[in-house]
């Protein structure tokens, strides 16, 4: 599972993501409700499941996400990844130009796409500090340099 944006998901265990195993979870955002588990990692084959670079959020200071113990679990962070308008009709789940999402992926990550969900170039410098590194997610956020500060670019 690379780069995805889960928003809303319950599944019938109560996590956004149920039992996940024997695979590969890395710079996805999972965000769901503050009563529920958002993600759980099934027990068994756990030495061969990599979860890391994600941002796993539910409005709470820890999440409960139940994949502890797994490879790469210290890189993931809990934060609210400001979309630019997730209550819109339909919804907007680009990263705002604050977002702690934005170049916060695994620099080191294979397999991916030349382009994100929107067609716009995978890996940017969406952060101007000089360095290009994957966003968090399914929308990489582009950016122009306007009057000295960055802003994400309209799709």
């Amino acid at each position: 599972m690379l780069h995805n944006t889960v928003v809303g998901n319950v599944a019938p265990t109560s996590s956004a993501i149920a039992d996940f195993r024997n695979g590969s979870m890395i710079g996805n955002i999972v965000v769901g409700p503050a009563d529920r588990s958002l993600v759980s990692c099934e027990p068994e084959g756990i030495a061969a499941t990599y979860f890391g670079f994600n941002d796993v959020y539910n409005g709470m200071a820890s999440p409960s996400v139940g994949c502890e113990g797994v490879n790469g679990f210290e890189d993931n962070i809990s934060a609210d990844p400001l979309f630019v308008a997730p209550g819109a009709s339909p919804p907007d789940y680009r990263l705002e130009n604050q977002s702690p999402a934005i170049d916060a992926g695994d620099p080191s990550v294979a397999g991916l796409p030349s382009t994100d969900l929107a067609g716009a170039p995978r890996i940017t410098d969406s952060n101007g500090d000089g360095r290009p590194v994957i966003d968090l997610g399914a929308h990489e956020t582009a950016t122009a340099v306007m009057g000295g500060r960055y802003v994400p670019a309209q799709p």
